[in-house]
């Protein structure tokens, strides 16, 4: 199940390194306690957040990987040359459409710029996988869509997308970034 994107907005305004509590998060995002126990609750249940004492909390490795993810989306800015650019798999023809960002690279898919075959062949062979981790500095997304490499639908991929496009988005929107 994925989870809103208001719960991975804890992982941003407490920090990174030590124990916080819940009541930093309800004074950070201005939300009622109970609200902010059940967001560290389901952090908890991902693997991104230990209770480390009682009532006092740390962000994981994991819950790390995936905060350096997110904040990749919303501070990096491709260079000439960083762009992914799909090419027909029997051929290598490049197809005149060039990615820049994770939106992107959605709406291409959503839309059909781009044939779902020929992104396919680029997940399977790992080259737009690898630009998501090398490029656009999403590790946490490169490892969840390399576990499904092999068995991943459009339907599949595109939610997977837009849920990471939404996360991202929430994250935006925190006054304290």
């Amino acid at each position: 199940m994925l989870l809103k994107q208001s719960f991975y907005r804890v992982l941003f305004v407490v920090p990174v390194e030590g124990a916080w509590s819940l009541d930093q998060v309800v004074e950070k995002l201005g939300i009622s306690y109970s609200t902010a126990k059940r967001y560290v609750k389901e952090l908890i249940k991902l693997g991104f957040v230990d209770e480390v004492q009682v009532n006092r909390y740390k962000i994981t490795s994991k819950g790390l990987l995936f905060r350096s993810s997110i904040l990749g989306h919303l501070t990096k800015h491709l260079d000439k040359g960083q762009e992914y650019i799909f090419t027909e798999p029997t051929t290598s023809t490049p197809i005149s459409l060039s990615i820049k960002n994770l939106h992107q690279l959605y709406v291409s898919i959503k839309y059909e710029l781009v044939p779902w075959d020929v992104v396919k062949e680029h997940i399977k062979s790992g080259r737009l996988l690898n630009w998501i981790r090398d490029v656009l500095g999403d590790q946490e997304l490169y490892m969840k869509l390399s576990e499904l490499r092999n068995s991943l639908s459009r339907e599949e991929f595109l939610e997977i997308i837009e849920n990471r496009l939404k996360i991202i988005e929430s994250i935006r929107s925190l006054k304290v970034l």
